[in-house]
């Protein structure tokens, strides 16, 4: 038995450079020295080419054509890396660093997630805007010099609540008003309650004791 070996003839692949034309639908029209190619960008290209940048395009055997590298830019100005479907950036075995001069913007059209192990933000400002916020955490401690929020409706439900201030002012424009099963209030000097009518009632006691009990 004889085993025999078919060949097939492949003209070799060329490496042009040359001036991008037009991007018209993800077609790249690319002017070499005589000659145009309708070319399509290398998956390897993550840098996504201009009008008037100067590329390096390779030229298969069966006749197509890639832009494989953009070598001078036509405009210095936004450089864009751009890929057609997902996109992952991965540091295996490493720390992965997105530095710049000036800002930093991230924007998507759908939900953004930040997993980690420990998250830290530092800036010297911060703006928060959102719709809507749940927050879901088994300790918050919190170190600020002030603090200052404003809200038209507030409802929050805790099982204890200790405060602990040297000063405390609190300013009510309407009505303040409390519910509880009992309440305390203790002072080491003194207690002020002015008001223009002041009434005081009790279903079975009410009790006054003092040294001195000055009324009127």
């Amino acid at each position: 038995m004889s085993n025999v070996a078919l060949k097939r003839s492949i003209s070799p692949s060329t490496v042009e450079v040359g001036t991008v034309e037009t991007v018209e639908h993800g077609e790249i029209t690319v002017h070499t020295d005589g000659d145009s190619w309708h070319a399509e960008r290398a998956a390897s290209c993550l840098v996504e080419p201009q009008v008037g940048d100067e590329v390096t395009i390779v030229i298969t055997g069966d006749g197509r054509a890639f832009v494989v590298a953009v070598l001078v830019r036509a405009c210095v100005g936004e450089t864009t890396l751009a890929v057609d479907g997902d996109l992952r950036i991965a540091a295996r075995g490493g720390t992965c660093y997105i530095e710049a001069a000036r800002d930093v913007e991230l924007r998507s059209e759908g939900a953004m997630s930040l997993l980690s192990k420990a998250l830290n933000l530092r800036a010297e400002e911060g703006n928060v805007v959102l719709g809507k916020l749940t927050m879901l955490a088994s300790s918050i401690v919190a170190h600020s010099d002030s603090a200052r929020f404003a809200a038209k409706a507030l409802d929050s439900f805790y099982e204890r609540v200790a405060q602990t201030a040297k000063v405390w002012h609190r300013k009510v424009e309407e009505l303040d008003l409390l519910r509880a099963g009992r309440a305390d209030y203790r002072t080491d000097k003194e207690m002020c309650l002015r008001s223009e009518n002041f009434l005081v009632g009790a279903r079975k006691l009410a009790k006054l004791d003092a040294e001195q009990i000055h009324i009127g």
